[in-house]
């Protein structure tokens, strides 16, 4: 049996706690997420250092924000 293992790309920010977060896509949608981002929610600005969610977190579960990559030349 043969399998091929696309190589992945990270889309990473840093966020107010210092620490950087992301998601990963395979290399062959990097295309298309340059160009719509990934999802990402609100919450992630109410994660501590510790990588657990601060309660109350008043932005819950609701809302997605785009992380999109800057175009580099």
């Amino acid at each position: 049996m043969t399998s091929t293992v696309e190589p992945l790309v990270a889309v990473v920010t840093t966020d107010l706690s210092a620490i950087t977060r992301g998601r990963f896509v395979t290399e062959g949608k990097l295309q298309k997420t340059a160009a719509t981002g990934v999802g990402w929610l609100q919450a992630n600005l109410s994660m501590t250092p510790f990588n657990s969610i601060v309660d109350p977190n008043p932005w819950g579960s609701s809302g997605d924000l785009r992380l999109r990559s800057e175009e580099r030349r």
